[in-house]
């Protein structure tokens, strides 16, 4: 049977004044105001649903409704959602055009838009023009930083992540500054980790570890579970499976370190999957280790599963990797899908 296309998502503005001098029902002759549009507005943008969003700004110009920052910042919430650069870019201008200024938030959704639509080049351009009179004179504040962290971090552009929170530290000391935090830390993290920059990523880890216990007068946030997995993921991607191995250890035995999740461990298995011959048995003793800590709410899951199998099929390991097949299928926690039998078949054919 022909299946019929979805029906395109209704245009809140027009459901709001759709009544106006229609004469029917209760709402008849009633015209939404600004706060109506602006919770359609607020609604789509917790959604990402940028296209209704910016139809609703033009409902609310055909209807003569001034539209105000708080509604110019919800739409452009939704454009960082859904990393609509140009769209975003768009909007700033517009704004502009109708005389509203833009606030941080505005800001802050308009970087996170360029971020996660990879133009990275535009996010900096912002957070180094907002305060600028034709930015409208905003001081970006951490929540402008850690976007443009961010951005550049998808991108894999760790050095201009990483000279950002250098430059957040190195003015940490001045009044009315911005001072880094752990979602900064941890955006750098990750953009090294994206990089494959195994020695900066375990460099900034002990640096946060180092200057925290030192007593200094802006030490960094103490590193959480998300930090060290960044740093695992960065020596995984560099093919350092015994550092990723490490840091997993740490973890374990250390009282004052986080204790491993289930992103860690499996970034770690990944490690050691990608090495040159592939560690396969120490992948497998990580995933036994997850198989331990049920008491921590610690179980592998379907990727931790495929990445052992995965390191046992190229190291030619036939009789683990049908042994692991038997074990996902018997143990009702993580299902094989199409990547756990392809791993399989391709262990059988001599493949690997």
């Amino acid at each position: 049977a022909k299946r019929e296309a979805a029906p395109r998502p209704p245009c809140f503005g027009r459901s709001l004044s759709r009544r106006n001098g229609d004469g029917d029902g209760d709402g008849a002759g009633l015209r939404p105001d600004e706060v109506a549009y602006g919770a359609a507005l607020a609604a789509c943008a917790s959604s990402s649903r940028w296209r209704e969003a910016l139809g609703i700004l033009d409902d609310m110009r055909a209807d003569g409704v001034p539209a105000g920052v708080v509604c110019y910042t919800s739409a452009m919430s939704a454009l960082g959602g859904a990393g609509r650069p140009s769209e975003a870019l768009s909007l700033l201008e517009r704004m502009k055009v109708d005389g509203v200024r833009p606030n941080a938030r505005t800001y802050v959704g308009a970087i996170r838009a360029c971020g996660r639509g990879g133009a990275w080049e535009e996010a900096l351009r912002l957070l180094r023009t907002m305060s600028s009179r034709d930015g409208g004179g905003v001081r970006p504040n951490a929540y402008c930083y850690n976007a443009a962290i961010d951005a550049c971090g998808r991108s894999g552009m760790w050095m201009p992540a990483t000279g950002l929170l250098r430059e957040m530290e190195s003015r940490a000391h001045m009044a009315g500054s911005v001072r880094p935090d752990l979602v900064s830390y941890n955006a750098a993290l990750r953009a090294l980790d994206q990089a494959g920059r195994w020695e900066e990523a375990l460099a900034l880890l002990g640096r946060m570890q180092d200057e925290l216990e030192s007593g200094t007068c802006f030490p960094p946030p103490r590193p959480d579970v998300r930090s060290y997995g960044a740093a695992i993921g960065a020596c995984g991607r560099a093919g350092h499976w015994e550092e990723a191995a490490s840091l997993i250890e740490i973890m374990e035995t250390n009282d004052f370190i986080p204790l491993p999740d289930v992103i860690c461990y499996n970034a770690a298995i990944a490690a050691c999957e990608r090495a040159s011959p592939p560690q396969w048995e120490r992948a497998l003793s990580l995933l036994r280790k997850m198989d331990r800590s049920p008491q921590r709410g610690i179980e592998p899951d379907v990727v931790s599963y495929n990445t052992v199998i995965s390191s046992c099929a190229r190291a030619g390991r036939r009789d683990k990797v049908l042994a692991l097949l038997r074990e996902m299928k018997g143990n009702g926690r993580a299902r094989p899908d199409v990547v756990s039998y392809n791993a399989a078949i391709s262990a059988c054919s001599g493949s690997a």
